[in-house]
């Protein structure tokens, strides 16, 4: 991953053949984003476009941040048939959806993932 991909941050997308869903009418759907509207990088769009995507500080990260309140490996988000599901990765300072601290939880259209001073909006379309 290129500097320039990693931020400032406009749009990321990310994707390998390894990533395709088995299930066809999962793969033709556009891919789901997250919004970026607060912290370091911010404004920003991530699509979710891989089977499964770690947002961290570390370099190793699908998705790195640029943020010392995040964990190296902070959160886990993954695709399930037609949902997305966010998982804290045991995170220090943890995961938050829609204001209350999560381990694992299905993400709605509008939903809020806080994780540090980073937060996002999840969008099932871009």
């Amino acid at each position: 991953m290129d500097d320039e991909d990693r931020f400032p941050w406009t749009e990321q997308t990310v994707t390998t053949e390894t990533d395709v869903h088995p299930d066809d009418s999962v793969a033709e759907r556009p891919p789901a984003l997250l919004e970026q509207i607060e912290g370091p990088g911010s404004p920003c769009r991530i699509k979710l476009d891989r089977g499964m995507m770690v947002f961290g500080r570390s370099a190793n990260s699908t998705v790195q941040l640029p943020s010392s309140e995040v964990s190296r490996t902070h959160l886990l988000i993954k695709r399930d048939g037609a949902e997305f599901v966010c998982q804290d990765l045991n995170s220090y300072n943890g995961t938050f959806l829609n204001g209350v601290k999560v381990h694992s939880a299905v993400l709605r259209p509008g939903d809020t993932i806080q994780i540090g001073n980073i937060v996002f909006v999840f969008r099932d379309r871009i």
